[in-house]
């Protein structure tokens, strides 16, 4: 059936979030997720259609209370990357919504600002607008290779203030853990546990049985 000429003018607009390089607090997702729709579609004069939400991460060592956050948004999917090839994976995600989709708006969230140029320059070039959501003291020569860009900070404003200032932990240390035991689900216990303490696993390879965890804590002794 032949579309409607309203139809024909939409703009395509796709969402890719690098959560492994850019986290929110998580009772800060639902709202934030929203912000940038809104923002997004309020920055773009034509009709829009979304046609995708996704958010990357390493399922094995993102905390269950995360992943259950991003799923209450409507039409927000999880695809699974590794940490450790987050940035890789979700450059040659971008080249796929490049053939699958029809030219229009690309809102990347991110704050890896040395792994992205070379793709996002690609898709300016053929045609696509990019929108990049990042960290507040990302680099002038990463937001240049974006059309219109926002930090994450000012984007949750008042939100993100509050939740600063109701938790802070002057003091974060890294611990390494190796000989893990290889069975499934050691990830995702060790993940488990972390959450409880305001933690989280960071790193995890498999292959040698090792993780690193980043533990926040209100004093640290020397």
């Amino acid at each position: 059936m032949e579309r409607s000429l309203g139809d024909r003018h939409d703009i395509t607009v796709v969402y890719v979030w690098d959560w492994t390089s850019l986290q929110i607090p998580t009772q800060l997702i639902g709202s934030f997720i929203n912000k940038v729709r809104t923002v997004v579609v309020s920055s773009i004069d034509e009709q829009c259609r979304e046609c995708a939400f996704v958010v990357y991460c390493d399922t094995r060592i993102t905390s269950a209370a995360v992943t259950r956050e991003i799923e209450k948004s409507p039409n927000v999917d999880i695809f699974h990357v590794e940490a450790h090839e987050s940035a890789w994976g979700i450059c040659k995600k971008l080249h796929r919504f490049h053939n699958d989709y029809e030219h229009g708006v690309i809102a990347l969230i991110t704050a890896n600002s040395s792994s992205f140029g070379p793709v996002l320059t690609k898709l300016s070039r053929c045609g696509w607008r990019v929108h990049l959501f990042h960290a507040e003291m990302s680099p002038k020569d990463f937001l240049d290779y974006a059309d219109e860009n926002w930090s994450v900070e000012n984007i949750l404003d008042d939100e993100l203030r509050g939740v600063n200032s109701a938790t802070n932990f002057p003091n974060t240390a890294y611990v390494l853990i190796s000989e893990l035991d290889k069975e499934d689900g050691t990830i995702e216990s060790l993940s488990n546990s972390t959450e409880q303490f305001e933690s989280r696993v960071v790193y995890y390879n498999e292959k040698v049985a090792e993780a690193v965890l980043e533990l926040k804590a209100f004093d640290v002794e020397r």
